[in-house]
Order: structure tokens, then C-alpha cells, then sequence
């Protein structure tokens, strides 16, 4: 799906996938601090979508 995303046009995927930001109530080994965060996003366009895939959000109960 990540792979998929990326390739759209309009959709813009960092290089890095699963920066798990949003999973503060998940344990996970590394977790991105904001300025990490939004480093990835630096070279988003603003006329194109921007994501991640933290598969651990799936299991956080505070992600939106």
C-alpha cells in the first residue's frame, strides 16, 4: 500500500515509512520526536496529499 501511495501523483510518502509520531500510547523501539516528524515532510508540495504507514497505529488507542 505504501509503495502504491507513493507512486501517485498527487500523494506525497516520505522516504521513511513508518515513523511512528502519532503511537505515543504503542511501545515501539523508535519513535520520531516533531521536529523529526516534520523534517520528512519538508519536501511535501502543498498542492499534494501528504501520509505515513505506522502500521502501529492500528493497535494505539490516541492516533486519529
Amino acid at each position: 500500500m505504501f509503495a502504491y501511495l507513493r507512486a501517485h501523483p498527487q500523494i506525497f510518502m516520505p522516504n521513511y515509512k513508518e515513523p511512528h509520531f502519532f503511537g505515543s500510547d504503542v511501545s515501539h523501539p523508535r519513535r520520531f520526536s516533531m521536529e523529526e516528524d516534520l523534517a520528512l515532510f519538508a519536501g511535501a508540495e502543498e498542492t499534494r496529499r501528504a501520509g505515513e504507514a505506522s502500521v502501529s497505529y492500528l493497535f494505539c488507542q490516541k492516533a486519529a
